[in-house]
């Protein structure tokens, strides 16, 4: 007796809590593929060392990412994360980028850029890294020579 008492209002409060939140719960489906481009400067382009600084712009598919380039000068094994990139609406962004750390200025030295979407490791500007970093994407890597 105390089964059907106890036991079958328990699974009935249990079947309706299950029922209503799957009606709450508003299914995203699988996430949209995230692609991300530099536009400028065009791979094999010659970039200013210094001013005026030389910007890198882009597009992602995904306005809302948290959007960072990076710069490899190819001479040493480090990565250099640029300032902070801000995103448009429209996924349209430019950031002024610094080819020098330590405020020389040399023509000739040659760099790769990429930008990352999404990294997985926390990026913070002028932070220095040892490859390019893990992101739910990346754009493809430009090299540039400086002027």
């Amino acid at each position: 007796m105390w089964r059907k008492t106890v036991v079958l209002p328990v699974l009935l409060m249990v079947t309706v809590a299950v029922v209503s939140c799957r009606c709450c719960i508003k299914d995203k489906g699988p996430r949209p593929e995230c692609v991300i481009r530099i536009t400028e400067p065009e791979n094999g382009d010659s970039v200013s060392s210094y001013r005026p600084y030389p910007y890198v712009k882009g597009t992602v598919s995904d306005p809302d990412a948290e959007v960072w380039v990076i710069v490899h000068p190819m001479e040493v094994s480090d990565y250099w994360v640029q300032p902070s990139v801000s995103v448009k609406d429209d996924g349209t962004w430019k950031v002024c980028i610094f080819t020098e750390m330590s405020g020389a200025i040399e023509a000739g030295k040659q760099f790769e850029i990429m930008a990352v979407a999404n990294p997985q490791m926390r990026l913070s500007e002028i932070k220095i890294i040892k490859r390019w970093p893990d992101a739910r994407c990346k754009s493809q890597v430009i090299e540039v020579i400086t002027k």
